[in-house]
């Protein structure tokens, strides 16, 4: 029994001083990961007063829109710390909240459901399909114009389903991806494109 004890107390000062070093290195990784996704003069940070642990990452471009940063450090493994970031929850519903107050989207849904935008719509006919198309056209515009740092870091990506037309094997919608992000670069999905995946989807 003494000897179990003894080596319960090992584990806890291993693991006690395995998370002050690595605590103390904590800001030095999140520091190095900003600087290789934004540049080193283009944020501020400063430590979060509700999480000791975590920091709280001001774009320069975007003060408008701070998002956090933590390391998680793996315990049970012993594995290397991740840095973590809620930059594409914060900035993709910031851009939603922002665009739909500019524009009116209807009875249409826009969500951000990581790592995928989501706009949802209903249609009556085939020849329906052009105006949900160009309504998610107008929506990439506006955040290719506004908020271009979404396609830089390569988060915009976009899915439009569409309900009321006969989906093949019983679905209930039809799901075209639309726009992703590749290599800071924006891949977009033609008309003709769309309509061909469209009528692939449908029910014969």
């Amino acid at each position: 029994m003494k000897y179990i004890k003894l080596l319960f107390i090992l584990i806890v000062t291993v693991i006690s001083l395995f998370l002050l070093y690595g605590c103390a290195h904590d800001k030095e990784k999140v520091i190095n990961h900003m600087n290789q996704a934004f540049g080193e003069d283009a944020y501020t940070m400063e430590t979060d007063p509700q999480n000791r642990d975590r920091w709280i990452i001001t774009l320069k471009e975007y003060p408008q829109v701070p998002f956090h940063s933590n390391v998680f450090h793996d315990l049970i493994t012993l594995g290397s710390p991740i840095v973590q970031t809620d930059f594409p929850v914060v900035f993709s519903k910031h851009v939603i909240e922002e665009y739909k107050q500019t524009t009116d989207i209807g009875s249409d849904k826009l969500i951000y459901y990581r790592p995928l935008f989501i706009y949802s719509t209903k249609v009556n006919s085939l020849e329906e399909i052009k105006t949900p198309y160009d309504k998610v056209q107008h929506f990439i515009a506006f955040v290719s114009e506004k908020y271009p740092i979404l396609v830089k870091q390569q988060v915009l990506a976009v899915r439009l389903d569409i309900e009321g037309l006969p989906a093949k094997d019983g679905d209930k919608e039809i799901t075209i991806r639309m726009f992703s992000t590749r290599e800071e670069k924006l891949t977009i999905t033609s008309y003709e494109e769309f309509y061909t995946k469209v009528l692939s989807e449908l029910k014969r």
